[in-house]
């Protein structure tokens, strides 16, 4: 897929105001353990946290494949 292809997709996602599923409310106030299950169990969070797994996963293989004689 081609680069700029990615890009506008990606930022037509960023600028939808249903793709973020934001909730009401603030998290001050929250224990260490009330802000690790709100993490772990808030669908937001949820899909953050997959977004980063996904691009930690994507440069860490970059980074082994710039490494590794072909």
């Amino acid at each position: 897929m081609k680069k700029t292809a990615v890009l506008t997709a990606l930022t037509a996602l960023a600028l939808l105001p249903g793709a973020a599923m934001a909730h009401p409310g603030g998290h001050d106030g929250m224990t260490l353990g009330e802000g690790l299950h709100h993490l772990l169990t808030e669908p937001d969070h949820l899909a953050l946290l997959a977004l980063i797994a996904t691009l930690a996963g994507w440069g860490g293989w970059r980074a082994y494949r710039a490494r590794t004689p072909r």
